[in-house]
């Protein structure tokens, strides 16, 4: 719960903090017309062209109609820069095809924030991101003092800078500043790498404020995410407590299926386990002869007493000893013969085969 709730603190604050980052620069310079800058002209894609200084606006060491230099070229006569003017710096300028240009109307009252509200609007209303570029902005002076006020702003990648910056710079020369070229081709008096300057004051002031209102709304995110948390746990305990009730009622209806089904399982064991009268009377007509008849049948638990009339009753005993269904078969009482059916009269016992002993002692008797 916790780590849920500081993730948002976390994103808040990242993104409060690239605000005010973007914040603290202010209003551009103008590139300055220093003597000893070197100018170096970036020609895409053909190649460079290095201006010396205090000409570079009418004579360069290389004129219009020579071939542009490559980069090898470019660094080796800067490389003899650095050897004969140690204070000397560089200066970058970028065709104007290499810089995006866009028109934006500002309140006049807010003069003083234009860098601000550019560096704010610059990834809501275009696809750069503020760590990828550099920018600048120039002010349309007819309509300075009105309540709206035109306002250019100029943007570049920074890899188009980035890496010749890199390979001057590990000459030995410092690369002060990085301009463009408007449409008629003449230098547009801005510097890519001034950043914008404000009073110390106004951006005291501006930084509390925005402080202020970041700690509210953390306090503000913090309960609304705290109250929403704390919802969700009694909605949480409130379906835990019916889903016990739930669990504890599937409890006893589990609890009442075992019993039952051991109870069924018993009952079917001792149905297959135990023989029932039918097959007992199927298995006596089917092992004695037509010559024999039964006249009384007495089932007690696993034993048999079966008592009747035969034409030779001694041979019935190895009859009922031959069956599956019963064992130990014996005379019960002393053989006699009946003149009137001309038969002899027997009583013999017989056991039940495979019957478990609870069956023996728990058994019906049956007559």
């Amino acid at each position: 719960m916790l780590a849920s709730i500081s993730d948002p603190f976390s994103r808040f604050f990242t993104w409060w903090g690239a605000e005010l980052a973007g914040i603290v620069s202010a209003s551009p310079a103008a590139a300055s017309d220093n003597p000893n800058i070197y100018t170096v002209v970036v020609l895409q894609p053909a190649g460079y062209r290095l201006i010396e200084p205090r000409r570079h606006r009418t004579t360069s060491t290389n004129s219009s109609d020579e071939a542009p230099l490559a980069l090898p070229e470019l660094l080796s006569l800067l490389a003899g820069i650095v050897r004969a003017n140690p204070s000397a710096t560089v200066g970058i300028r970028l065709p104007h095809r290499a810089c995006f240009v866009r028109n934006v109307t500002l309140p006049g009252a807010a003069a003083r924030d234009f860098a601000t509200l550019l560096s704010l609007d610059l990834e809501r209303s275009t696809p750069f991101k503020q760590n990828d570029v550099y920018t600048a902005y120039t002010v349309d002076q007819s309509q300075s003092g009105g309540w709206k006020q035109s306002v250019r702003q100029y943007i570049i990648k920074k890899t188009l800078v980035d890496a010749l910056r890199s390979d001057i710079e590990a000459l030995g020369l410092k690369v002060t500043a990085v301009a463009c070229s408007n449409e008629a081709g003449s230098i547009v008096p801005i510097n890519f790498l001034e950043e914008p300057s404000r009073s110390a004051g106004a951006r005291i002031k501006l930084l509390i404020g925005l402080a202020g209102l970041a700690l509210l709304l953390a306090a503000a995110g913090a309960y609304i995410d705290i109250a929403r948390h704390q919802a969700a746990l009694a909605e949480l305990q409130s379906e835990t407590a019916s889903l016990k009730v739930e669990a504890k009622s599937v409890r006893d209806m589990t609890t009442k299926y075992r019993s039952t089904a051991s109870a069924i399982a018993s009952f079917n064991q001792l149905r297959r386990e135990s023989v029932s009268r039918v097959a007992i009377l199927e298995e006596l007509t089917r092992l004695l002869p037509d010559s024999a008849w039964v006249t009384d049948i007495k089932i007690s638990g696993v034993t048999v007493d079966i008592s009747g009339l035969a034409a030779s009753a001694s041979a019935l005993v190895p009859i009922l000893e031959k069956s599956p269904l019963f064992v130990d078969a014996t005379s019960t009482s002393a053989l006699t013969f009946d003149p009137l059916q001309d038969k002899e009269r027997f009583g013999i016992r017989v056991r039940l085969r495979n019957v478990p002993e609870d069956v023996e002692k728990t058994g019906e008797e049956a007559q």
